[in-house]
């Protein structure tokens, strides 16, 4: 029995094990279990699983920052692929940001991600090459 379900503390160490294992899912130091977790303390409700029999099969962290949200790592195991388990949790993520008043949500995808076309296209996402994204590494917290 396939279930979608908030991301909490618990779920972490399988979801980075899922991520790891997921093409063009990138992770850094801000993916550790600790950093995750501080993540869904300051954003409760807006993250989600799938499990299946209790074993994480999906995940996709969510939160906002008073006006935007933000999509990050939304993963399917390959196993469970092409059974709508990824719109399932997107859709998730943003009825929970709407219900915050957040009318707007940025995904974070790989530009090489072949999955763009096929998902988040398709999906009604804009992809916007007027942007772009810089980062910078301030130190560990």
């Amino acid at each position: 029995m396939i279930s979608i379900q908030p991301f909490t503390e618990e779920h972490i160490p399988a979801a980075i094990e899922l991520w790891r294992n997921t093409d063009h899912i990138g992770l850094s130091s801000a993916d550790e279990p600790l950093a995750l977790a501080r993540y869904l303390g300051r954003n409760p409700g807006f993250s989600f699983v799938a499990l299946d029999d209790g074993q994480v099969i999906g995940a996709v962290l969510s939160g906002h920052d008073g006006r935007r949200g933000f999509i990050h790592h939304l993963a399917v195991a390959a196993s469970h692929r092409r059974l709508g388990l990824g719109r399932s949790l997107l859709e998730k993520c943003l009825q929970a940001l709407a219900s915050a008043r957040i009318h707007k949500c940025h995904a974070f995808v790989f530009a090489d991600n072949p999955y763009t076309e096929l998902f988040w296209e398709p999906a009604g996402w804009q992809r916007r090459d007027e942007l772009q994204l810089y980062s910078k590494f301030i130190g560990r917290g």
